[in-house]
């Protein structure tokens, strides 16, 4: 991921081509323009939290009740944990993680939703960057864009 300055930087070259914004201060166009992006991306992570506190509180809950333990929703989490079996919250970490890492390929398709090419055919899912001939891909859509954020790492260095 490219720091804030560098997308800054980018989008003042971009901002001052010729016929562009040149009414206005580039450099303070681009710079609000990422720092508005950065306070949406805040907004939709705390959002997705609370969501999966809720849910998960909820759950625990269900568990507790299943299990012959006792809890509310409004219970604190260290409180509901007690109650629930290891092997039952060794389940939930996992589909945290999942949910994590779906999270982080929904943000990946997001930023270059523009600048990649995503097709299916027999042999699976492929995404090619555009200007080039061939790509990444794999048998299911969330192999092909693992494919494709582990090609992008590995070019960054």
């Amino acid at each position: 991921m490219r720091s804030r300055e560098e997308q800054i930087a980018d989008l003042t070259n971009l901002f001052g081509e010729e016929g562009t914004f040149s009414f206005v201060d580039d450099r303070d166009a681009a710079t609000k323009h990422i720092l508005e992006a950065e306070r949406r991306a805040e907004q939709r992570a705390r959002a997705e939290c609370d969501k999966e506190i809720s849910s998960l509180r909820k759950g625990l809950s269900k568990c507790a009740d299943l299990t012959g333990g006792f809890a509310s929703p409004d219970c604190s989490i260290p409180f509901l944990t007690i109650s629930v079996p290891e092997e039952l919250r060794l389940y939930i970490n996992r589909l945290k993680e999942k949910v994590t890492q779906d999270s982080e390929r929904l943000d990946w398709i997001e930023r270059h939703r523009a600048t990649q090419a995503v097709y299916l055919d027999g042999s699976g899912w492929h995404i090619v960057p555009d200007g080039e001939s061939c790509g990444v891909g794999g048998e299911t859509f969330r192999a092909a864009v693992d494919a494709a954020m582990k090609a992008e790492r590995e070019a960054q260095g």
